[in-house]
């Protein structure tokens, strides 16, 4: 049985002139391509994974942004804590007392944070200044 050797693999010719790969470098092959095949579905299960995160983070920046909204609208910031739902996400305004009095332009504001939780332990702090509520 000859012997020869193209590039990096080699090959048998038997007596009737066939050649054909070792069981060896075929094993080696198989293995390599499922090496591969495991590396991309990790990279694909990644993905999907991050995307799913992204879409939390995501929504709940979008309740976060209405909370502020809803501030907005009345246009001053609450002296006391506040809280409420907004569908799968519960919001809480939190008035930051270290810094009340503080003026600018002649108008006193008030630092607020505002969480954004979601069932599972997951929240998201916004921190913002807003006009103090004017007392009676």
């Amino acid at each position: 049985m000859k012997r020869r050797r193209w590039g990096s693999l080699s090959t048998r010719s038997s007596a009737d002139g066939e050649a054909g790969l070792t069981l060896l470098e075929v094993l080696i092959a198989v293995a390599l391509l499922g090496m591969g095949i495991a590396v991309i579905v990790q990279g694909l299960a990644l993905g999907l994974r991050v995307r799913r995160e992204s879409a939390v983070i995501r929504e709940m920046t979008l309740a976060a942004s209405n909370t502020v909204n809803l501030l907005l609208l009345r246009g001053e910031a609450p002296a006391a804590e506040e809280e409420g739902e907004a569908g799968d996400y519960v919001w809480r305004i939190i008035p930051e007392p270290a810094a009340l009095g503080e003026e600018e332009e002649g108008e006193t504001r008030m630092p607020l944070r505002i969480v954004v939780e979601r069932e599972g332990g997951r929240s998201l702090e916004v921190f913002t200044v807003f006009p103090a509520a004017e007392e009676p």
